[in-house]
């Protein structure tokens, strides 16, 4: 693993994107066992930190497999991406992850890998305000990163302050 990293670089490796929304309904216990295995039979390089995909939706009261923690692998120092999308329901930040993160291990970090919301024909900057305090309250909290769905891509140079936290 790492063939053609830049030494030095640092990053995530995050592992299976959103299981917990695959329409196969797979086990958690099974993907649990199965990012412990990769994650001890491989060697990341310097500075890259293995992770894992999950939606905020996970903890969501109306979720009919509300499975929260049953995703978590047991495994130190681990990445969570958080994907949040505000659709339409305009839930606060603290509504949205709140929850999440009172279940996050003390060892583990965490950011914001996908987030969207609606546009409201009724308020045209109601989306802009969404995000910016959906961002404002991941970096305030601990969040290591913010990454708008669909967001324009851009120079590495010019995203680095959507990118990474300040």
């Amino acid at each position: 693993c790492g063939a053609g990293w830049n030494p030095g670089q640092r990053g995530d490796l995050l592992i299976c994107d959103e299981p917990d929304q695959n329409r196969k309904a797979p086990d958690p216990s099974a993907f649990r066992a199965g990012v412990e295995h990769l994650l001890s039979a491989i060697t990341l390089p310097e500075g890259v930190k293995p992770g894992i995909a999950l939606m905020r939706y996970s903890w969501a009261s109306y979720n009919p497999r509300r499975l929260t923690t049953q995703w978590f692998p047991q495994v130190d120092g681990l990445t969570l991406s958080i994907h949040v999308y505000g659709a339409s329901t305009w839930r606060t930040p603290a509504q949205e992850l709140d929850d999440v993160l009172a279940d996050l291990p003390a060892s583990w970090t965490w950011g914001i890998g996908e987030t969207n919301a609606a546009e409201d024909p009724t308020d045209p900057a109601r989306k802009a305000r969404y995000l910016t305090d959906l961002a404002d309250y991941t970096y305030a909290h601990g969040g290591r990163f913010f990454l708008p769905f669909g967001a324009p891509s851009a120079p590495e140079e010019e995203n680095r302050e959507i990118n990474t936290s300040p």
